[in-house]
C-alpha cells in the first residue's frame, strides 16, 4: 500500500457505513469524517432513508435515520465512517491490500 502514496485511488464504502448523526454509533469517533453534502434523491426504505448526493463529483449513496427527514436539494452533514473503508486502484479496480 506505501507504493501508493500521492497517487489517486478509488475509496469504497458501503452506505451503512455512510450516515447522519441519528443513526451513527459514537458520533464523536475520530473515524467518522463528517462531509456536507446536497441531497440529489432520498429513497424511503422504511427502517432506514437512502440518501443520494455528490462528492468530488461522484455520486454517493447512504443510509440515514428516518426522523433526520432529508429533503431533495437541501444540504446535510453526513458521516462517513472511514475505518470500514476498501481502497481500490482507478486503472484496474483491483482492491488494494
Amino acid at each position: 500500500m506505501h507504493g501508493k502514496v500521492g497517487q489517486d485511488v478509488i475509496l469504497g464504502l458501503r452506505p451503512e457505513r455512510i450516515t447522519d448523526s441519528r443513526s451513527a454509533h459514537d458520533v464523536s469517533d475520530t473515524s467518522l469524517q463528517p462531509v456536507d453534502v446536497r441531497v440529489d434523491v432520498i429513497e424511503p426504505t422504511g427502517p432506514d432513508t437512502l440518501v443520494f448526493a455528490q462528492v468530488n463529483g461522484k455520486r454517493v449513496v447512504s443510509r440515514v435515520h428516518p426522523a433526520s427527514n432529508p429533503q431533495p436539494l437541501s444540504n446535510m452533514t453526513l458521516l462517513f465512517d472511514v475505518s470500514k473503508a476498501v481502497l481500490f486502484d482507478p486503472s484496474t479496480e483491483e482492491r488494494l491490500a
